[in-house]
């Protein structure tokens, strides 16, 4: 089978390209008061505050009218220069890529996804595979059943080729992200550029979007789906370009013909009138109710864009109620539209402003370092720990932030993200592929000597691997650096509690096994799997909800190069504050004999759980140091993942094994 590749510049397509490199001033939009390009204030200012009141939590809004900014805000501790998580708001700009690529004569949409990929294609495509179009991947229509998720280390492009097509291309609308990363990986093949790279020059770039950034998959294509981190404004300017049928300070940078195509309704997809996911589907956008369309990410990222009233709605959030979102920008900023100026309203716009500078999201300013590591490795959902602020917090804690070095050390070439100041913790959860998945899930604790934590090496990676053998993995970020006090070492074991009470409550809605359910720690995150392993009374902390009223204990428990398990002055006696007893879970452990932390941790370790009769398996390994995660080397201790999805699958995860747990995991402890 051969690729079959469009000229790249037709005449029209040099027409096109010839103005690309001419924008010379970055763009700014123009400010103005809302009553002159009438908008009240009164009604934004109602708007503001019902979202503040209402959704938890908005991170920014900007309206725009006319072309012109009338209202801009950020919750501190966002701003406008801070680059924001798009998540799947992402995919509107893969599409918009489609279309410039088609436009340039590199691909037409009609084009069958099998022709670009023959050496990842399966043996013996299906007939429905084959008839497989690029515009079956833009409306989500490919006819898969269920959304793909590739293995760890599997190539994406393979796996969603390689996976099921049921229905006919065109007549079944599946949610699908993967679809949309191979609309990257077509423009990819087509153009020689990942999408980042060719978007760079023909929209970031005239749009005046500084520097964006872009996650790739394990291949180095830019991810289609998600990834992708903006400015408010950027936002802003992307949905402009398409309230103007696609040109930009006089020039034609979007086709009109594909805009038109991308914003209407190509298929239907529900058929609830009241809800704003069922009003139809284009390409990578959705129509609205009240004549509106609109890109959109998870937790609450949109670029709303209005035709009938010439403005565009950008809006970056954390929040699980999109459709409240929507609903309130329907109920509170519609009736804010008049045909004509108003007359101007200084003391309505004195409180718009002061509303405005007055924003807030509670808690210290944050970086992106773990929502980035995050989106990259494909998270499925992220759950705060706590209600409110976390036991014994005062504030005291700077900002989170990745406190990696510039010259930091690379693990076998690699840079370590080290998230320091951690006073927000939370879980990450990572899904496997609904045809592989036991139901069987594992609570990540990365180390970092309760310092920091390596949230890649011994997180993130970690649950990809994790999904890749059928367990759910549930990253931890938990409270570093140990808190100031005698209780200093308090926090980080209220956190795992914490958090195995969530998973073991929530266990039924996130399809996992309540008594399947164990906890993987390295380095200081194998002390903390250790110690809530051990931990047999009640909370250390005051109940918060349902979720402290059932069990705590991990079921299995994995300890990579674990720390502070004995005590060396002590002649490496197990530590005080872990009391092993015939109740601590099944163990595996596996250290390197040259491990500067010492191997007497495990070889102690290990012979406390022989003499409490707890099931166990040890492994020592002549050489490999410390802190290398999954990452190989030239070392046979980086071959222990293979030894530990042994043991875990023999002895908990599959769910055909007659060997379990042996412990009432939903009793309250």
């Amino acid at each position: 089978m051969s690729i079959r590749i469009r000229p790249r510049f037709v005449s029209a397509a040099i027409v096109w390209l010839v103005g690309l490199q001419t924008f010379s001033a970055p763009f700014e939009f123009p400010r103005s008061t809302p009553e002159s390009q009438g908008v009240s204030s009164a009604a934004v200012r109602e708007f503001v505050e019902t979202a503040a009141r209402e959704i938890d939590t908005l991170h920014s809004f900007m309206l725009v009218r006319h072309g012109r900014v009338v209202a801009e805000g950020w919750w501190k501790p966002e701003g406008p220069d801070k680059p924001h998580v798009m998540w799947s708001l992402s995919k509107s700009f893969t599409s918009t890529a489609v279309g410039l690529a088609a436009a340039e004569g590199s691909l037409s949409i009609d084009d069958r996804v099998l022709d670009f990929f023959p050496e990842e294609a399966p043996a013996e495509p299906s007939e429905n595979l084959r008839a497989m179009r690029i515009r079956d991947l833009l409306t989500m229509t490919c006819g898969h059943e269920s959304e793909v998720r590739p293995a760890a280390g599997e190539s994406w492009v393979r796996a969603f080729l390689a996976h099921p097509v049921p229905h006919e291309p065109g007549t079944h609308f599946v949610y699908n992200t993967l679809g949309s990363h191979m609309l990257s990986a077509i423009v990819q093949q087509v153009t020689g550029q990942t999408v980042a790279e060719y978007l760079r020059p023909r929209l970031f770039e005239p749009l005046g979007i500084r520097n964006p950034e872009w996650s790739a998959d394990p291949e180095g294509r830019t991810i289609g789906g998600y990834g992708l981190f903006l400015r408010t404004e950027d936002i802003a300017r992307f949905g402009q370009l398409y309230l103007q049928q696609g040109t930009w300070e006089g020039r034609q940078l979007l086709p009109a013909s594909w805009v038109e195509q991308a914003i209407a309704e190509q298929v239907p997809n529900g058929d609830n009138l009241n809800s704003d996911w069922n009003q139809g589907y284009g390409f990578q956008f959705w129509r609205c109710r009240h004549g509106v369309y609109r890109g959109d990410g998870k937790d609450g990222q949109f670029c709303i864009v209005l035709p009938d009233r010439d403005a565009v709605i950008a809006i970056t959030a954390d929040t699980g109620d999109l459709q409240g979102v929507l609903n309130i920008v329907w109920d509170r900023l519609l009736p804010a539209f008049h045909a004509a100026a108003l007359p101007e309203d200084p003391e309505e716009q004195a409180k718009l402003r002061r509303t405005l500078a007055d924003l807030k999201v509670g808690g210290p300013a944050e970086d992106d370092t773990a929502a980035r590591a995050d989106a990259a490795a494909g998270v499925d959902q992220m759950v705060a720990l706590w209600p409110g602020a976390a036991p014994g917090e005062t504030g005291e804690i700077g900002p989170e932030r990745d406190t990696t070095a510039e010259d930091g050390d690379l693990v076998a070439g690699q840079r370590v993200i080290r998230l320091g100041d951690v006073s927000e913790p939370s879980l990450s959860i990572f899904r496997p592929p609904p045809e592989i998945d036991t139901g069987a899930a594992v609570l990540v604790c990365p180390g970092g000597g309760y310092y920091i934590l390596a949230y890649d090496l011994e997180g993130t990676e970690v649950c990809s691997w994790l999904n890749s053998i059928g367990i759910t993995g549930i990253l931890l970020k938990y409270r570093v650096p140990a808190r100031p006090g005698p209780d200093r070492h308090a926090a980080a074991p209220q956190d795992a509690q914490r958090a195995m009470g969530i998973v073991r409550h929530r266990a039924g809605e996130w399809g996992i096994d309540p008594s399947r359910i164990g906890v993987l720690g390295f380095s200081a995150g194998g002390h903390l799997a250790a110690s809530l392993s051990n931990h047999q009374g009640a909370r250390t902390y005051p109940r918060v909800d349902e979720a402290d009223d059932v069990s705590c204990r991990p079921d299995f428990a994995v300890l990579v190069y674990p720390g502070y398990l004995t005590v060396r002055e002590d002649g490496d006696r197990i530590a005080p504050d872990l009391r092993i007893t015939s109740n601590t879970p099944p163990t595996f452990l596996v250290m390197a004999q040259d491990d500067p932390v010492r191997v007497e941790n495990v070889i102690s370790y290990a012979g406390a759980l022989r003499k409490a009769q707890v099931p166990f398996e040890l492994h020592v390994y002549p050489s490999g140091g410390h802190g290398y995660g999954l990452r190989p080397s030239g070392h046979a201790v980086t071959t222990w993942p293979a030894r530990a999805a042994e043991w875990m699958k023999g002895l908990h995860t599959d769910p055909k094994s007659e060997s379990g747990p042996g412990s009432d995991s939903n009793g309250a402890s």
